[in-house]
């Protein structure tokens, strides 16, 4: 497992994506897995 650190911050920074490809477009979510809440 690699570890990450990002300009000295520590904590992690973690979600889930979704992606739905169609034959004219391509949607995408991105979601905060501890909350459920929809971060884009």
């Amino acid at each position: 497992m690699h570890e990450h650190q990002a300009h000295g911050r520590d904590r992690e920074n973690k979600f889930m994506v979704g992606l739905d490809v169609g034959s004219t477009t391509v949607k995408a979510v991105a979601i905060n897995p501890a909350t459920d809440e929809i971060l884009w």
